[in-house]
């Protein structure tokens, strides 16, 4: 991963410093998360989509299948 600077006010700038790993590590994976949808040249329609690709095929590697999210659903019922 690469690093890059961008100008933020002093009040900022000195929260994020003390800040615990933790919440610096949740405000980068935001940030990250932000910047991919700032500059993507994908519609929202089409990185909905990926995202919908992606946790499909996360599901199906930790072993979920159609079977057991219909049984899932229907005790949520």
């Amino acid at each position: 991963m690469n690093t890059i600077s961008i100008h933020v006010p002093p009040s900022l700038a000195h929260i994020y410093e003390i800040a615990n790993e933790e919440k610096k590590k949740k405000a980068e994976q935001y940030i990250n998360a932000w910047l991919n949808a700032f500059f993507s040249s994908k519609s929202p329609d089409e990185r909905l989509f990926d995202i919908m690709k992606e946790a499909t095929a996360i599901a199906k590697k930790n072993g979920l299948t159609p079977e057991i999210l219909d049984e899932l659903l229907k005790d949520e019922k």
